[in-house]
């Protein structure tokens, strides 16, 4: 809000609208954004169809803020970067910290895991890994190619072990996976050392680390073992074990998308579709107290893909993975590279864009590392 104050303030609009019209990222954006609010015009939904459009805003106001000014360097972009290390760096200790406190009153191992390790509501495990695991690749990357952001090893190193025991602990199976994916990429298209082999070691030993640490401790042990039982039981209930939502709630949704192909149904309206269809669905679950059915609660589509088909159709659909396809040919550079791979991954097992958490963080870091131009590079 500031940054727009000032944005106003500063007056020039002519120029910052030559600018915006230059920058052909930033158009994409807004057109993600257009279809949300076209989207809105035939949804059945138009309460909440509003909230979606509000929720989407920063998608079109951070490309006209930062898109349409050359104020900002490569040297700006990176100290927001690293102000972003910093601060989940010391959000991630403020959560163990709570964790060793509550622990320490009740007896509970379960609040160094999961949802009850990450003390805000308002980030959720799968994004709070998320970001933990862009900013490992940022770090393992500079690690490697000796381009410290910290200025001072050890800080890098500090760092980067704060990220790898975040994820470990806040158990979110799918950014083990996610972690596993940027291991290999930043070592195959960063790591330039003459031996394959030496490399070789070297990646798989963080990796097997990694694995190795989260079978160590009872929580991650935990998680794992639910994904082996959810695998075994794919078809049906083996040793009183039930399979993933997500093979549920992903079957309903293709056919939600099925039936919906080409406009969807309509800004916010594709989630009750759903649940609709998931209130026949006869499997239970069990929440650590008591069974639940997919009836009892309500759901997305758990996959941010399949959520944009479903609601906004297949232009809805073409224009998201336009975002990513277009980021990726945009540069060389592979910090980019890096939160497009994360968030590319994390999308699959969650609609990310469902939430402030997911929709101001990439947002914010698609408009940093996609849409602003260094000041250096501006001509008008």
């Amino acid at each position: 809000m500031l940054y727009s104050a000032v944005w106003l303030i500063t007056l020039q609009f002519g120029t910052k609208l030559k600018l915006l019209a230059k920058n052909k990222m930033a158009s994409l954006c807004f057109a993600y954004f257009l279809w949300i609010v076209i989207g809105a015009i035939y949804s059945p939904e138009k309460g909440e169809a509003i909230k979606d459009m509000v929720l989407k805003v920063p998608f079109a106001v951070w490309p006209i803020l930062i898109g349409s000014v050359a104020l900002f360097g490569t040297k700006n972009r990176e100290q927001l970067v690293k102000a972003f290390i910093v601060a989940l760096a010391v959000g991630t200790l403020f959560n163990f910290i709570l964790a060793f406190v509550n622990y320490a009153s009740t007896g509970d191992s379960q609040y160094f895991y999961f949802s009850k390790l990450i003390v805000s509501k308002l980030i959720p495990p799968h994004y709070f890994g998320m970001y933990l695991n862009m900013t490992y690749g940022i770090l393992l990357l500079g690690l490697l190619q000796k381009n410290y952001l910290f200025k001072k090893q050890y800080w890098q190193i500090v760092l980067l072990a704060i990220c790898v025991i975040g994820v470990i602990f806040a158990a979110v199976r799918m950014q083990y996976i996610v972690f596993i994916a940027i291991t290999l990429f930043v070592f195959f298209r960063g790591y330039h050392h003459k031996s394959i082999g030496k490399k070789m070691l070297a990646m798989l030993g963080l990796v097997a680390a990694m694995l190795g640490l989260s079978m160590a401790f009872p929580g991650s042990r935990a998680r794992l073992n639910d994904t082996v039982n959810e695998f075994n039981s794919r078809n049906e209930m083996v040793n009183s074990k039930q399979t993933n939502h997500r093979k549920f709630i992903w079957t309903e949704g293709l056919e939600v998308i099925k039936q919906n192909w080409l406009f969807g149904t309509g800004t916010a309206a594709a989630d009750p579709v759903l649940n609709a269809r998931l209130y026949t669905i006869e499997a239970t679950f069990w929440n650590g107290e008591s069974t639940y059915k997919l009836r009892d609660k309500k759901y997305n589509y758990h996959n941010a893909y399949l959520q944009h088909w479903a609601a906004h159709g297949l232009i809805g659909f073409i224009l998201l993975v336009a975002i990513f396809v277009a980021g990726w040919r945009n540069t060389p550079d592979l910090v980019p590279k890096i939160f497009l791979l994360v968030c590319a991954l994390s999308f699959i097992t969650e609609s990310m864009l469902e939430r402030q958490a997911g929709v101001l963080f990439f947002s914010f870091f698609y408009t940093l590392f996609f849409i602003l131009k260094p000041k250096k590079e501006v001509t008008i």
